[in-house]
């Protein structure tokens, strides 16, 4: 048998059978435990220690489960006892007959073996599946935790920056209705300006990893506005923090379609920058800066510079358009390959 070793814990409801031994056998089973010291019998076998599990039904070795009684047989089978485990209890019997002379092992020894067997199965494949799901996703929330620490860190310097501001000239410049089928929703105003700036500061710093769609740039940038809503303005932030799933939908939806319309406009500019395309000049490090920030009112830093001084280089070896044609795919996963490999 090639048993999957991926047991349902249910099955530890389902004992191996029980067989009504006669009387004269139990009364040699017993005989056979009260051996005095002066018997004599063969020499005790080392006893085997429990085998690991990985990847056992995999090797191709055959199964023993044909050498287990009938009862036993069907039980390994029903509750998917691995190649390793039917071994070593067949083994388990083998021993028993050999330490006591007996023709067969009974029933209540093998079940009780076989039981402890399923239960060291079952509980290392619920190891080995929490192992699997720590590598998975504690290294992406370690990155996600990271970057957020030290993106509010710049927090300071937008709340020194007179830029990051709004002024009267800033004040809302969307009105978003939303409807449903029920109800149409109230008007909500949505300070855009500020919001942009914020995602834009998040966006330019020199501590994000991941910028393509299958990063949680997104994601991260929300997080960030749910603990500084302050930095929109007081209105916002006293309506956001009522957490109204209407309002931070639609906060949500700004976020996500302001991140893809720096994923591309920001490519561009980074390869006109270059200046291989016709009509386009090429640009130093500072004027890509100015263009790509100004308009946002993001504080030029000397991590910021250099974050955009890396991306440059890798825009030289890497286009980001073809020359004066379209948008090469996959480019921003190119980049976030590069950076997490650093």
């Amino acid at each position: 048998m090639s048993g999957s070793g991926l047991s349902d814990f249910s099955v530890l409801q389902d004992t191996p059978p029980r067989r009504n031994a006669s009387p004269a056998h139990r009364a040699s089973a017993r005989t056979a435990f009260d051996l005095s010291d002066e018997d004599e019998s063969p020499p005790r076998r080392q006893k085997r220690k429990l085998v690991e599990m990985e990847e056992e039904d995999d090797d191709g070795t055959p199964s023993k489960i044909n050498q287990l009684p009938a009862d036993m047989k069907e039980w390994a089978k029903r509750v998917k006892l691995s190649k390793l485990h039917i071994s070593d209890l067949v083994q388990f019997g083998q021993d028993y007959m050999t330490e006591t002379n007996e023709d067969c092992c009974p029933f209540y020894l093998y079940r009780l073996y076989g039981q402890s067997l399923l239960q060291t199965q079952l509980a290392r494949v619920g190891i080995s599946t929490t192992n699997e799901l720590r590598e998975e996703v504690v290294p992406a929330m370690k990155r996600a935790r990271s970057m957020l620490v030290r993106v509010e860190g710049d927090v300071k310097e937008l709340k020194k920056s007179a830029e990051s501001k709004l002024t009267d000239a800033d004040a809302v410049r969307v009105l978003i209705h939303a409807r449903t089928k029920d109800c149409r929703c109230s008007s909500y105003i949505v300070f855009k300006v500020a919001i942009q700036r914020m995602i834009a500061s998040v966006f330019f710093s020199a501590d994000v990893q991941t910028y393509s769609e299958k990063g949680d740039l997104p994601r991260v940038t929300s997080i960030y506005l749910e603990r500084n809503p302050d930095l929109v303005g007081p209105a916002f932030a006293e309506r956001y923090k009522t957490g109204e799933v209407h309002f931070l939908a639609l906060v949500s939806s700004l976020i996500k379609k302001k991140v893809n319309n720096l994923r591309s406009h920001v490519r561009d500019k980074y390869h006109w920058s270059l200046g291989v395309d016709k009509n386009k000049s090429k640009q130093d490090l500072y004027e890509l800066y100015i263009k790509l920030t100004k308009s946002y009112g993001v504080p030029v830093t000397k991590e910021r510079v250099l974050r955009v001084a890396y991306i440059r280089s890798f825009a030289i070896k890497n286009n980001p358009r073809q020359v004066d044609g379209e948008p090469v795919e996959g480019w921003w996963e190119k980049l976030d390959d590069v950076l997490n490999a650093t």
